[in-house]
């Protein structure tokens, strides 16, 4: 923060950028909110979607037997999810047995972009910026951004008193806040 009280536009940008890297890292988050709606509630119930990364789906399941099943159907699944999404992005689906988490009960998003409330948004904020061209690359990556925190508020994360950073969890404090509070370590020591 400068000795004004204001942080530079430069600033704000190169920071959002780092927490999102392009919109394919946002597919590859949003695709696991539409799990259940592509395999089906009975699958979804026995499964948990845990990850998307270079293309490679991570799913674990209630057991080796549900994960040799769904193995057998992996690449219809792949297919179902990447017609979807409308994007050829899951390129393999591995099953593993694990923990299957309780998935929110809220409804799942009809679509994956932003709404007309993120694109409002997005282009009062980057309105400032006086380059066109980086106003409007930048008014495209707010707008998912803001899409990217939208659903995850409708997925039951919360904001970090602190940082005020979304995170899974059901603590006022994000994992990282809490490891540097000082008042955490007390409660801890005791």
């Amino acid at each position: 923060m400068s000795r004004s009280g204001f942080i530079s536009v430069e600033k704000i940008i190169s920071r959002i950028l780092r927490n999102l890297k392009d919109s394919r890292r946002l597919r590859e988050e949003l695709i696991l909110f539409v799990w259940e709606e592509v395999v089906g509630k009975g699958v979804s119930r026995n499964t948990s979607p845990q990850r998307v990364f270079s293309g490679i789906m991570t799913v674990n399941t209630n057991g080796s037997a549900w994960a040799q099943e769904l193995s057998l159907q992996k690449e219809e699944i792949r297919k179902r999810l990447n017609e979807r999404i409308g994007f050829d992005l899951i390129t393999d689906i591995r099953f593993r047995a694990g923990a299957v988490y309780k998935h929110s009960e809220g409804p799942s998003p009809k679509r994956l972009g932003p709404d007309k409330e993120d694109s409002r948004t997005a282009q009062e904020i980057s309105a400032v910026i006086k380059d066109s061209l980086v106003a409007e690359s930048f008014g495209r990556f707010l707008e998912h951004e803001l899409c990217r925190q939208r659903i995850r508020r409708e997925h039951g994360w919360v904001k970090c008193i602190c940082c005020g950073a979304l995170h899974a969890g059901e603590k006022e404090m994000c994992m990282i806040c809490r490891k540097a509070s000082p008042s955490s370590r007390n409660i801890e020591s005791i």
